[in-house]
């Protein structure tokens, strides 16, 4: 049975072949999305702001851990289908095209009902904790690419260092 509704937090998020079938499920009227973001550092995409009246798009507005000095790790996917039966894969991707298409990256799926609900309690717990994603003067946009270029220069020039054995 598909999913009809998908909250997700991802501390990335970026465009991917997934994300864009998420959205364009959503714009249908088949799925509900709600994503929470990360946007420490401008790593999240900007363009992944959208307008539809079944997707919401929140972010955190500061650090939410315990321990202040952490940053913002959780990667959580909790897919509802229309029973209300709960399927999540908790593990290290990241809601962006590397993680979810290139990387080797872990997802447990839980089938623990306990589990499951604490992990949805968690979920609500921060999303109650959010804010619209708002770049009305394109200043987290500007960040965003500025930051991107510098990542992209520091990996061409990890790239032609020499393997030391």
């Amino acid at each position: 049975d598909r999913a009809v509704k998908l909250d997700i937090v991802s501390a990335f998020v970026s465009r991917n072949d997934i994300f864009n079938d998420t959205i364009e499920r959503a714009k249908d009227g088949k799925l509900t999305v709600r994503l929470l973001a990360g946007i420490s550092n401008a790593i999240s995409d900007p363009d992944v702001r959208l307008k539809s009246p079944n997707i919401e798009i929140r972010v955190l507005s500061e650090n939410i851990s315990e321990n202040k000095k952490m940053g913002f790790p959780p990667k959580i996917y909790i897919f509802t289908d229309h029973s209300g039966k709960k399927r999540v894969p908790l593990g290290s991707a990241n809601f962006t095209n590397g993680e979810l298409q290139k990387n080797e990256e872990i997802l447990l799926l839980l089938e623990n009902p306990d589990l499951i609900d604490e992990i949805s309690d968690y979920f609500e717990g921060l999303w109650q904790q959010t804010f619209l994603f708002e770049d009305a003067d394109n200043s987290y946009r500007n960040l965003h690419v500025r930051q991107r270029s510098q990542r992209m220069n520091i990996d061409k020039n990890l790239s032609k260092q020499p393997v030391k054995n």
